[in-house]
């Protein structure tokens, strides 16, 4: 009963964030599978990450349940290193959004580029990445695509890890949900 209200209000409960309350800023990546933008939520007047699934997955349920589990397993997840979500979304064209917290600086892959990384920061930075994915591991979830870029470096230039779109479960060994 509480499923058909929420539809009939017009709140997706598998994905219940008003697409109203987020202003497009600018795109700051993308991937196979969605967009990710900088975002402002007005409600809470925040920058916020949107990642949107691309339109050509819509259609396609495997794509979607995997889209909105990540937000699920990343909701589980609570911890300094790991990217916090809020949750996903509808948008009126019935596309899917997850928001995300809001990283300021750049991933671990343009910071190799542009500039040299002593032994030392390289070394933190890989402690820093490690507890992190140990975190998810003792939450039963396999990265899987852990790498630089998918590794943000924050403010104070401490790592958190994005983008668990390719998880696994330790306990099923099938991809999640």
């Amino acid at each position: 009963v509480r499923h058909v209200t929420a539809e009939i209000q017009g709140i997706d409960p598998v994905a219940p964030l008003p697409y109203s309350d987020y202003v497009l800023q600018q795109q700051i990546g993308a991937g196979a599978i969605g967009k990710v933008y900088r975002a402002h939520q007005k409600s809470l007047d925040r920058t916020v990450v949107v990642k949107y699934l691309r339109k050509a997955f819509v259609r396609q349920p495997h794509a979607v349940e995997r889209f909105v589990n990540e937000a699920r397993t990343i909701a589980r997840f609570h911890h300094p290193g790991i990217v916090g979500v809020h949750g996903p979304g509808r948008t009126p064209g019935n596309g899917y959004f997850i928001v995300m917290d809001y990283i300021e600086g750049g991933d671990l892959q343009t910071q190799i580029e542009l500039d040299s990384v002593t032994i030392r920061q390289a070394v933190a930075w890989t402690a820093e990445a490690c507890e992190a994915i140990q975190h998810a591991h003792d939450h039963g979830v396999v990265h899987c695509d852990l790498k630089p870029g998918n590794l943000l470096l924050d403010s104070e230039g401490h790592v958190r890890v994005v983008d668990f779109g390719m998880a696994r479960s330790l306990t099923t060994d099938s991809t999640l949900p």
